[in-house]
């Protein structure tokens, strides 16, 4: 008697192997370029405190404050903001606060992201920053492609345990027809190994061995 066992198990890991990486990659530029954007909503607003800070401590002090951003990043005599790598610097700009917080200039300060151009106003006189807004959706971009990825994660997982199921149901299989076969060969009419029992029942013209029920082997003399 041979057992046959589908030889699946290789086959089907470099399956699920190749469909996660498959899952990485096109995931990771979406869940990258998501959090690119986070950072640079996080560096606008820094960019925003930074110049209002600058601002406060010129009037504190009743001093000309210098202030200036270049493609490097955000300078100012009290901190250093570094430029992100997915914001570019249209233009360089160099401003002084007066001892009042304003400044004598309606420079526009203006920065490139990927998706659009992000533009300060400076108001003259007083100094004020005209804030800006990004849209919201930023972080709800990475939100769903994280989602996504936990989503395609848990299908490749069911996948996996349900070959794993498939797989220890087979050996349960090959277990109760090893049983069987000691059963004919030792010829007793039932046999229990390992908590598996099987029953042999013989006639003139047949012979067959049960396992809860179902028949597993069943032998017809002609």
């Amino acid at each position: 008697m041979r057992l046959q066992i589908k030889a699946f198990t290789l086959l089907e890991s470099l399956v699920t192997l190749s469909l996660v990486s498959l899952l990485c990659w096109l995931l990771a530029g979406s869940v990258h370029q998501a959090f690119g954007q986070v950072e640079e909503t996080l560096f606008f607003s820094e960019f925003e405190r930074v110049y209002q800070e600058t601002q406060k401590m010129s009037i504190a002090k009743e001093e000309r404050t210098p202030f200036s951003i270049d493609h490097v990043g955000v300078h100012s005599p009290y901190q250093e903001l570094p430029l992100p790598k997915e914001v570019e610097l249209i233009k360089e700009k160099q401003l002084t606060f007066d001892p009042a917080g304003g400044n004598s200039s309606l420079t526009k300060i203006q920065f490139q992201t990927e998706k659009e151009v992000v533009t300060y106003q400076l108001a003259i006189g007083n100094g004020k920053i005209r804030n800006r807004r990004l849209p919201a959706s930023l972080l709800l971009e990475g939100l769903i492609a994280l989602a996504m990825f936990g989503i395609l994660t848990t299908l490749v997982l069911g996948e996996l345990g349900h070959s794993r199921q498939q797989r220890l149901e087979e050996l349960r299989q090959a277990e109760v027809l090893r049983v069987a076969k000691m059963a004919i060969q030792t010829r007793q009419d039932q046999l229990t190994i390992n908590q598996l029992s099987v029953q042999v029942e013989k006639s003139a013209k047949s012979l067959k061995v049960y396992h809860e029920g179902k028949v597993v082997i069943a032998v017809e003399k002609k």
